[in-house]
């Protein structure tokens, strides 16, 4: 008479035969629920290790009842065994590990175990033919879901009924009445036929494109996609689960991308910006989740700008460089040294929107990559990911960057500038910039040059900008695209006081109406000298007041980070974002402005000054600033945080 071992042996061996299992012991790691629970019942169960990996005793002393355990493996292609006598050759667990359990006596157990690591990631790696592998996204899933990703090469799926000790089967395209397999259940194992090789993320991204886009383009851009969630899994274990990924064209020549914290939403025209835009993904969910992956409602500080474009500069330059798409050191020599020459401003000055997204993008989008790699260079890399998940317990963002990188915030503002002059200055005099087609001086009324003032040419028709600060000698260059430019000039932060436009005649323009274009051609140089009616510090003085205000929640709580914009008609605009307290501070001119909200992609709507939203019908409210005389006490109460 055979033993029970023996019996059971078999009866595994039969079920193997019966589906000609030939499949690889994968490993995984694991994310969604902090724990597990799967009832095991008397006879033949199948379940997945979710825990950190641990010798095959674990599971006897977890599972009192449990008589055996297998676990199939790829190499020998036959399973590996463990009894409660310690007899056997299955020795370690591993996360993800698919296993048959039989379990002994008359009474169903309830197995509760962790999923193991805290804030990890499900990435099983699959090969061709049969793989028994754990789930551990998302409990309750239908199997449509969670088997996205792995369209094209899942031939058929199954699972136990340990109650019936029967498979439930699951093919794709099948009607969901014509699968037994309705279901998958966290820290649950599955057997999964797969044609080819794959590495199965079990919280894809939902890939959407447009109409026009061929299947065999789809297919080709899925496996793109697939290739950033897997970079940033198998180097840093670090994804984002249940995210959509919108392509909204097929034109490279339209090559840009956005990310919608809300929606979890990227939106991308190409698949070159997807790297960055995930990196932008990926620091919203660690500021808005703890280490296990629970969601938390984050109330913390903003990130400065240069911070989050440079971050997510660097990872998509990593990435890149990874598939030898765009090796580094050509990059680096060839595009982002000389973008950031091409501007003046300090880093500092790029800690919110308005600054960055103003003048030469490009310009200042170099410059924060080269301030990530500076910032890298002197502590690490990881440290970038522990900043996201530190902010969220600080009252501001300097303190944060104190606690991670040991630097305070000012000295490191300083040795980059130290850097920077030493590795690639600014283009900012004449002697200096050969290669400018814009350039020129700004005097002081008594003719002495003036060093920062900032340097501001709009081109029309296009919305692209371009900006410059004065050097010592008070000259500023810049390699403009050719096309005709409204130019203005502006005194540096904190100021940030608007002196006007030029006027063709050596002089300024209050109205922007009056401006002269100033027309690049595609060679030959457009020089641009004025000289200010008075000192920078005079003209602030006599020309500019403060709009000044503070924006609160539906609660009455002050919002941090919601960017308060000014706009006049003759297109003079000017802002920044609250700080901690709700308050906002915009310098500008006289005159009439339209006052509007955004945070983020999100926009808040259009305010009067007594803080009341345009609802849209009537006149639009204006905040007038008469006399520069400051305009104070504004305050808004925001009833909802984002309308669309």
């Amino acid at each position: 008479m055979p033993s029970a071992r023996a019996v059971l042996i078999a009866g595994v061996a039969v079920l193997a035969l019966a589906v000609g299992l030939v499949a690889a012991a994968p490993t995984a790691s694991a994310q969604g629920a902090s724990t597990a629970t799967t009832t095991l019942r008397p006879g033949l169960n199948l379940a997945g290790w979710t825990e950190a990996e641990a010798d095959a005793t674990a599971l006897f002393e977890a599972i009192p009842r449990l008589d055996m355990a297998y676990a199939w493996d790829a190499g020998a292609r036959r399973f590996r065994w463990a009894a409660r006598d310690g007899s056997g050759d299955l020795r370690t667990l591993t996360p993800g590990m698919g296993l048959w359990l039989a379990l002994g006596g008359t009474a169903r157990f309830t197995w509760m175990r962790p999923m193991l690591p805290p804030g990890g990631v499900g990435l099983v790696p699959l090969r061709e033919g049969w793989n028994l592998v754990a789930w551990s996204g998302r409990d309750g899933i239908a199997p449509a879901e969670a088997f996205r990703g792995l369209e094209g090469v899942l031939a058929e799926a199954w699972g136990w009924d340990a109650q019936a000790q029967r498979r439930r089967h699951h093919a794709p395209g099948v009607r969901a009445r014509g699968n037994a397999l309705s279901t998958l259940y966290n820290g649950s194992a599955y057997w999964l036929r797969v044609s080819g090789a794959k590495h199965w993320w079990q919280f894809p991204p939902r890939v959407e494109f447009p109409v026009d886009v061929t299947p065999a383009r789809q297919a080709e851009l899925r496996v793109l996609v697939d290739g950033v969630v897997s970079f940033f899994i198998e180097r840093y274990g670090i994804a984002v689960p249940y995210l959509t990924v919108r392509f909204t064209a097929d034109r490279p020549a339209s090559c840009g991308g956005s990310y919608d914290s809300r929606a979890k939403l990227i939106r991308v025209d190409c698949f070159r910006p997807l790297a960055h835009e995930y990196t932008h993904a990926i620091q919203s969910y660690l500021r808005g989740h703890d280490q296990s992956g629970q969601p938390r409602a984050y109330t913390g500080p903003e990130v400065p700008v240069w911070i989050t474009e440079g971050m997510a500069n660097h990872w998509s330059g990593v990435y890149h460089a990874s598939t030898g798409d765009r090796p580094l050191p050509e990059y680096f020599a060839g595009t982002i040294f000389p973008e950031a020459r091409r501007t003046s401003v300090a880093l500092q000055s790029f800690e919110i929107p308005g600054k960055f997204h103003s003048g030469d993008r490009s310009a200042h989008y170099s410059l924060a990559y080269l301030a990530i790699e500076y910032l890298i260079d002197l502590t690490s890399e990881e440290e970038l990911f522990t900043y996201y998940r530190r902010i969220f317990f600080e009252d501001d963002w300097e303190s944060a960057f104190q606690t991670v990188f040991g630097l305070d915030v000012e000295q490191f503002y300083r040795m980059f500038e130290d850097h920077r002059a030493g590795n690639f200055p600014p283009y900012v005099a004449r002697d200096s910039t050969p290669q400018a087609n814009v350039r020129g001086t700004v005097l002081g009324p008594d003719g002495e040059p003036l060093q920062d003032v900032r340097v501001r040419g709009d081109r029309e028709g296009s919305g692209r900008t371009w900006q410059a600060v004065t050097g010592p000698e008070g000259t500023f260059g810049y390699q403009a695209e050719p096309g005709a430019y409204i130019v203005s000039f502006t005194d540096l932060p904190p100021d940030d006081c608007h002196f006007g436009w030029y006027d063709g005649d050596d002089g300024l323009t209050s109205r922007g109406e009056e401006a002269v274009l100033v027309t690049v051609g595609d060679v030959g140089v457009q020089d641009i000298d004025i000289r200010l009616p008075a000192a920078p510090d005079e003209l602030t003085a006599t020309l500019c007041a403060r709009v000044e205000g503070v924006v609160l929640g539906p609660d009455g709580e002050p919002l941090r980070g919601i960017h308060a914009q000014l706009y006049r008609q003759d297109r003079l605009n000017e802002g920044n974002a609250t700080d901690a307290s709700g308050a906002f501070s915009i310098m500008v001119p006289n005159g009439s402005y339209r006052l509007s909200l955004s945070a983020g992609s999100c926009r808040l709507g259009v305010y009067g000054a007594d803080g009341r939203r345009w609802t849209g019908v009537g006149q639009q409210p204006m905040v007038t600033v008469a006399d520069t005389t400051d305009v104070t006490g504004i305050v808004i109460r925001l009833s909802e945080l984002c309308q669309r």
